[in-house]
């Protein structure tokens, strides 16, 4: 049982060897790569800002124009009931 502990235990002492030089070599990594993620990041925010902006300008032109279509329709209702009113008047026999 002793042999087995202490192999267990240099297993795992090596494990964590192993562990803390990938996470150093990571770490190691990411500051080479910074430049070129902060880069891409800038990239990343200004295409999804230029998007927003592009859809808020198109749900403003989209709001306008389904108040002047609401307005074009309310107005041909309207006239077209006074044109009967009108029709009515003009023909009192029909």
């Amino acid at each position: 049982m002793g042999i087995l502990r202490r192999i267990l235990g240099v297993f795992v002492m090596l494990a964590g060897i192993v562990g803390l030089l990938l996470s150093g070599a990571g770490l190691v990594g990411l500051w080479m790569a910074k430049p070129a993620l902060a880069t891409s990041m800038e990239s990343t925010i200004a295409t999804l800002t230029n998007s927003i902006d592009v859809s808020k300008r198109t749900l403003v032109i989209t709001y306008d124009a389904l108040g002047a279509t609401a307005t074009s329709v309310g107005d041909a209702g309207h006239d077209r009931h006074n044109g009967r009113r009108d029709a009515a008047r003009d023909h009192p026999g029909q």
